[in-house]
């Protein structure tokens, strides 16, 4: 089943890489939303998100439809907070991931056993001045 799943949902990044290497337009489209899909996917997700928006940006080129190349002149311009926002959902992504592997790891509360006080009457305190 996770071979499955893992199939359909790198289909799509492995389609769209060979289509950037052949220079096909439209493999640039299914790389942006793929890496949309990935960043959530955290925290390896994450990763692999941004190593496709590194491989769509420094491969950008102009041409003259317009549409493609101007989103991605504005992703380019935007790579920093980009990579800022990546790095964070990485690192939120650990954090979750080592709670979730941690959690059984931390004893639960003991009931606890209450020491009996010393017999006798205690002395008197002393007077103030």
């Amino acid at each position: 089943m996770l071979g499955l799943f893992s199939i359909v949902h790198f289909l799509p990044s492995f389609v769209g890489a060979i289509g950037i290497l052949r220079r096909i337009p439209w493999a640039r489209w299914i790389l942006w939303i793929e890496a949309g899909m990935l960043a959530l996917a955290m925290p390896v997700g994450t990763v692999l998100a941004g190593l496709s928006l590194w491989a769509l940006i420094t491969t950008r080129q102009d041409t003259v439809d317009g549409g493609m190349a101007a989103f991605e002149a504005f992703a380019q311009r935007a790579v920093r907070p980009l990579v800022l926002a990546l790095t964070a959902m990485f690192i939120l992504g650990m954090i979750v991931g080592a709670g979730c592997l941690f959690r059984d790891v931390i004893d639960p509360p003991r009931e606890q056993v209450l020491t009996p006080r010393p017999g006798g009457v205690p002395d008197p305190m002393p007077e103030r001045p």
